[in-house]
């Protein structure tokens, strides 16, 4: 009776290793396919940090320091800046979805180009409009 109740540990031991192995599989798999799809929204995420940060970028922002990591992508100013990219074009439960990419960088553009002419522009906007 005892081999029966060792044998069937060991069968219950090696489905849970596979179960493991599997769950393991998902979450690269989940990981490889977020980051796939927001490849394409990399490019407008920095071109949007770099025209509309508003910190000080020698300790009030992290965007420099981050850029020598490996996974910079996963550092604080990378993810937020890409998350506000994401939930502006993908949407989340929270936020449908209010642009697409094309509209966005039409925007970036616009800021680019007036940026230089009044360097105060998104001051501007973003307290005089609110007080």
């Amino acid at each position: 009776m005892g081999d029966k109740i060792a044998e069937l540990k060991q069968q219950l031991e090696n489905v849970q290793k596979q179960s493991r192995a599997i769950q393991q599989q998902i979450i690269e798999a989940t990981k490889e396919e977020e980051a796939a799809r927001l490849a394409p929204l990399r490019e407008t995420a920095e071109r949007a940090h770099r025209l509309l940060c508003p910190h000080n970028h020698t300790d009030g922002c992290s965007w420099e320091y981050e850029a020598g990591s490996a996974s910079h992508w996963d550092c604080d100013a990378h993810k937020r800046w890409l998350g506000y990219v994401d939930r502006m074009v993908t949407g989340n439960s929270y936020h449908p979805a209010f642009t697409n990419l094309e509209e966005l960088n039409i925007v970036l553009d616009a800021i680019e180009d007036i940026k230089p002419k009044v360097p105060t522009a998104l001051k501007i906007l973003r307290t005089g409009f609110t007080q």
